[in-house]
């Protein structure tokens, strides 16, 4: 799938759509092989105090949610697809 970019669902046109179909495919080829999975992150950010933790950044929020979600279901160092890049926990400390 030779794509590089950034994919948006919203975007999704009848000249693009072949580009989503193949990531759709190719998920489900690697899911298929186990080595992918998938995990959802459903988080209601009205919750919690940007503010006092992350400079009132909502996507900084989102993205250590992320992070830790990617994190735990992964062995660190480990990578998540073969070929790629690991999980590595940051050396900052955080609030």
């Amino acid at each position: 799938m030779p794509f590089h970019g950034r994919l948006e669902w919203k975007c999704i046109t009848k000249h693009n759509r072949h580009v989503f179909e193949d990531l759709i495919n190719e998920f489900f080829e690697l899911n298929r092989e186990h080595l992918v999975d998938f995990h959802g992150l459903v988080v209601d950010m009205h919750k919690f105090d940007h503010f006092t933790y992350n400079d009132g950044d909502r996507e900084v929020s989102f993205d250590k949610m992320l992070f830790q979600c990617v994190f735990r279901k992964s062995r660190t160092g480990v990578p998540l697809i073969p070929g790629r890049g690991g999980v590595h926990p940051s050396t900052e400390t955080n609030k």
